[in-house]
């Protein structure tokens, strides 16, 4: 069975460099779009909440190759 997928080029190189996994183009030209995190001011110093958060920026700056805005 195939399976095809269509993700952010930064996960599949993710992805690629912990398994196999192809990488093809797609055979039309696609935009870039901008993923924001947002939350409920009462979760700001919650220890959990904190936590989650970092953990989801830390594997979003691993599958951007550590690039930062």
């Amino acid at each position: 069975m195939t399976e095809v997928a269509f993700v952010p080029a930064s996960l599949a190189k993710a992805l690629v460099r912990i398994g196999e996994l192809p990488i093809r183009q797609p055979p039309y030209r696609s935009g870039t779009s901008t993923t924001r995190a947002v939350w409920h001011q009462r979760n700001e110093h919650d220890v959990a909440h904190a936590w989650l958060r970092e953990q989801v920026a830390q594997a979003a700056r691993g599958a951007a190759g550590g690039a930062e805005e």
